[in-house]
């Protein structure tokens, strides 16, 4: 079985019965030319993992400013530089540690992966915000782990209006917070184009997709920059390359009225590799329209 995603090289298994002995004869494996238009080959892009990103130098705090809300209120602020989570501000759930000056979530196994069944490792905010109180803007750095992405690849997500605990249930949807709506980056997901999305969980043991779509990966690019901006009635997520602020793109959809309550802020990783979190940032904005708090591209 191949994967189903870019950015991976796989072995063909010939499978046998588990009750004789099946022969394989004439066997003969080819490879047509890659059907990419881009020059360099996938394998190319895909053998080298340490491969350093782009040697182009961007500061990322002047990017938030820039993705900041015009006329916003700053609500939390914090670069996680002062040697142990702020508890005045943070709880967690699940295995979130500090690291280098940044929040991990996940912490990975033997072959450097995180059990994606289990639930899910989520930075949580003390503090519940409900929308009606203002425009929400959410401002991060996210950097995925190096095998980013290998088979399903890392995912990060936040997740606004939510509960302080885990769902239940064997389903992915009830590894995820009980309730809220989730903005979700899934790099390994742009071929089929499910990098960016947005999902809402009215209730423990369900969860509704409203919108996804695709997103430009580049294999050496670790880090990006995220916006969330929750209106109450809506839900926008912003996601850039770091490393070439022109790579981003925006997508946005209406909640239903099931979702409009208070919550948690939650920082979620998943999907077998640990993300890193810094600079993050929370923005409450009054007196001017949606579209004003989201600046629009």
């Amino acid at each position: 079985c191949r994967s189903l995603f870019r950015g991976n090289q796989n072995f063909i298994a010939l499978e046998g019965s588990s009750t004789g002995t099946t022969i394989v004869e004439r066997l003969v494996i080819s490879q047509d030319g890659s059907p990419l238009d881009d020059a360099s080959s996938l394998a190319a892009q895909t053998t080298d993992t340490s491969a350093e990103p782009s040697s182009r130098e961007y500061d990322s705090a002047q990017q938030l400013d820039d993705l900041a809300p015009t006329n916003g209120k700053l609500l939390l602020q914090d670069d996680f530089d002062d040697g142990e989570l702020n508890s005045t501000i943070w709880t967690t759930l699940g295995e979130v540690v500090l690291k280098d000056g940044q929040v991990q979530l996940g912490l990975p196994n033997d072959e450097q992966h995180i059990d994606t069944w289990k639930a899910r490792p989520y930075l949580l905010t003390k503090k519940q915000f409900h929308p009606a109180d203002g425009t929400l803007t959410i401002l991060g750095k996210a950097t995925f782990a190096e095998n980013f992405l290998h088979g399903y690849g890392g995912s990060f997500a936040a997740m606004t209006r939510a509960d302080g605990m885990h769902g239940g249930g064997p389903g992915w949807e009830n590894s995820i917070l009980r309730r809220g709506v989730r903005a979700n980056f899934w790099p390994a997901a742009f071929g089929f184009d499910h990098s960016l999305e947005i999902h809402e969980k009215p209730e423990p043991n369900t969860i509704t997709l409203l919108i996804a779509e695709g997103f430009q990966i580049s294999p050496h690019s670790r880090s990006y920059l995220f916006r969330i901006v929750d209106d109450g009635q809506s839900a926008t997520l912003t996601f850039l390359d770091a490393g070439d602020p022109a790579i981003r793109k925006t997508v946005s959809h209406a909640t239903t009225s099931a979702m409009s309550s208070s919550g948690h802020i939650g920082f979620e990783s998943c999907w077998g590799s640990p993300v890193l979190l810094d600079n993050i940032r929370v923005y409450k904005s009054q007196g001017e329209t949606p579209e004003q708090a989201r600046k629009v591209e």
